[in-house]
């Protein structure tokens, strides 16, 4: 539950805080979903069943087999699952109006976004084959990016706001 200071703070913003809030909101339901996508790959790599929905592309067991689907021992789809589920914390610490959430989403999503568009390029320029179920995560955390950017853009506009109107500059969360 939202702390009562921090959401008057919060809801004192007008639109900038509605608009805030959901967007967190759907930052927190894609992070959702990219776990689960995810997970699911996890369960086929260590399952080596085949992917559901991927006759059209029919690249997922290929892919899901090669060198590229481990960094070691561990599943590359399990690190992606371990870093939804930090964004997930990341987007309810976001609801939650702490200030420090955005910033380091960001950076989380663009090192999650760079190292999907590595894996597809593996996909497409080496292994010859295309993972749908790899496409979606990857549209997954490009839409988690622009989320993150546009919620430190909010931020920025909020913390202006409150500039402005002569609060001081921390008035917006307590941490």
């Amino acid at each position: 539950m939202i702390h009562a200071g921090i959401g008057k703070q919060i809801a004192g913003l007008g639109w900038q805080g509605g608009l805030r809030r959901t967007g967190w909101a759907a930052f927190s339901a894609l992070a959702l979903g990219g776990m689960g996508v995810a997970a699911y790959l996890t369960h086929l790599h260590w399952s080596e069943g085949e992917a559901a929905f991927c006759a059209v592309a029919s690249g997922c067991a290929t892919v899901n087999r090669s060198g590229y689907s481990t960094l070691g021992p561990v599943p590359v789809a399990l690190l992606g699952s371990l870093l939804y589920a930090a964004l997930l914390a990341l987007g309810l610490a976001g609801m939650m109006a702490r200030l420090w959430a955005a910033p380091l989403a960001v950076g989380a999503a663009l090192f999650g976004l760079a190292f999907s568009c590595y894996l597809t390029y593996a996909e497409v320029a080496v292994l010859g084959a295309i993972c749908g179920w790899c496409l979606a995560s990857l549209a997954i955390i490009a839409a988690l990016l622009l989320l993150a950017i546009g919620q430190v853009g909010l931020q920025a506009l909020a913390l202006g706001s409150a500039a402005s109107a002569g609060r001081p500059e921390g008035a917006l969360s307590r941490t």
